[in-house]
């Protein structure tokens, strides 16, 4: 249950509470009245009656006086007389005005009080010989209804207007939890730019400034890291251009130089016949040869390795198509699917793009042994999306823990979203990223040369 939630249930408590205590303070109040007010009706009605009876000097009430006693009390509202004879029957009884509003059943049993009736026997002969007075606090309770209705609907204003005040209030002091909330969702996303209006009570207005502070904080060390990592890539390709270059420039034409005296070997001991030994030494020779050609394979293959970190003056399209060349010569059984487009996004967008496509088809070619590996780099005007599919065992079964963090480290650190996960029907991975394309930078590393080295 929400903080706002709680506030308002244990208010909205305290409040039924103390309608609840008001209740009973009424009920008693008004049961109180009526009881004080009818007992008072019913000692004014005895005395009235008594000093009648008194004044008869001892001699019974006649039916001739009847009239007069009930007229006596006609239009009471509090109190009913009713005479009897000798033979206990009913004589006469005098009327009651209904009460001026319709007071509830309900109400009457719970505020009604206990009044028993009074007796009063006239001495002397025929005629009257009981006068009973009835009380009936009807009358009392309808004034008392209508000053309870009265009070409740002031309280029931009242309770409706604090309530909805309440609600206001809290829902207005505790707004900025809200904003908190989703700042610290979106920061805890990446975006280090949201900021706070610093509202609220003073300890939520110094929550709003710690978290803008924060943000800031985590923006500048976000943007540190960036420009860390910008320089380690630019240190890597100045390695790799390096490495390529002594590759290519020194280890190159050596192997080069060796396959050139192993077959001036070979022709020179066609020549001379090579004597006994002529024989051993063109083997020795061939194998040289066959050695050197070996290593001028592995030293190109490690320039195809190298030359898609570098991206060179080949571009984005062509370097992908150059690693996926080199990657098919080792992988002859992989069909690749190459959808890349011809655009430019820079070097630090297009290096982030060529070390995603390379680790993910490297992972897929070591750990899912698939069939077919499917790569799309798109242009979607302001952001770049990039996609490696595969068709084989799928993420839970695939290596390369590493590799994807560095895939996502790559992608995150240009502002862009990484995912990974199992293809429709559990058959292959897919490895999908969008990454906003920044202004074109078109400076690019100097790349070796080609394939001199082949």
């Amino acid at each position: 249950m929400s903080l706002r939630a709680r506030l308002i249930g244990a208010i909205t408590l305290v409040l039924v509470g103390v309608l609840l205590a008001g209740g009973v303070l009424l009920h008693w109040h008004a049961q109180r009245k009526v009881a004080i007010e009818t007992a008072a009706a019913l000692d004014v009605a005895r005395n009235t009656v008594e000093r009648w009876v008194l004044s008869s000097d001892g001699v019974g009430v006649g039916r001739d006086v009847l009239p007069e006693a009930v007229a006596l009390f006609d239009g009471d509202r509090h109190v009913r007389l009713v005479l009897f004879d000798e033979a206990g029957r009913e004589i006469a009884r005098s009327r009651i005005p209904p009460p001026a509003n319709e007071v509830p059943d309900w109400f009457i049993d719970l505020i009604a009080p206990t009044v028993e009736t009074v007796r009063i026997d006239v001495p002397g002969g025929a005629g009257v010989r009981t006068l009973a007075l009835e009380p009936d606090p009807r009358s009392e309770m309808d004034e008392v209804w209508g000053d309870v209705v009265l009070i409740l609907s002031v309280v029931a204003t009242f309770f409706l207007a604090a309530f909805g005040f309440i609600v206001a209030i809290i829902g207005r002091a505790l707004a900025p939890i809200a904003a908190l909330t989703d700042a610290m969702r979106r920061i805890g996303a990446g975006d280090y730019a949201i900021r706070i209006p610093e509202a609220g009570s003073p300890e939520l207005a110094s929550l709003c400034r710690g978290c803008n502070d924060m943000a800031a904080r985590l923006g500048d060390m976000a943007d540190r890291n960036r420009q860390l990592t910008d320089q380690i890539e630019r240190l890597q390709d100045e390695e790799r251009a390096e490495l390529a270059r002594d590759l290519h420039d020194e280890v190159g034409p050596f192997l080069f130089a060796v396959d050139v005296d192993a077959a001036a070997i070979e022709a020179l001991v066609a020549e001379t016949g090579g004597g006994p030994r002529g024989a051993e030494i063109a083997d020795r020779a061939e194998a040289v040869r066959a050695a050197a050609g070996h290593a001028r394979t592995h030293v190109r293959g490690i320039l195809g390795q190298l030359r898609p970190g570098l991206l060179g003056s080949l571009g984005l399209a062509a370097a992908i198509r150059d690693m996926v060349a080199a990657q098919e010569d080792r992988h002859p059984a992989v069909d690749f699917d190459l959808d890349v487009t011809d655009a430019a996004f820079g070097v630090e967008t297009e290096a982030a793009i060529l070390a995603v496509v390379r680790e993910a088809v490297t992972n897929a070619l070591k750990h899912a042994a698939p069939a077919r590996i499917e790569i799309s780099v798109t242009d979607l005007g302001g952001e770049v999306a990039i996609r490696v599919a595969d068709d084989g065992c799928g993420l839970k079964d695939a290596g390369g823990g590493y590799g994807l963090i560095g895939m996502r480290e790559r992608v995150e650190s240009l502002g862009g979203d990484f995912t990974i996960g199992d293809r429709p029907g559990g058959r292959g991975v897919a490895v999908s990223a969008i990454i906003p394309v920044r202004a074109v930078d078109n400076r690019r590393v100097e790349p070796p040369l080609g394939r001199a080295a082949e």
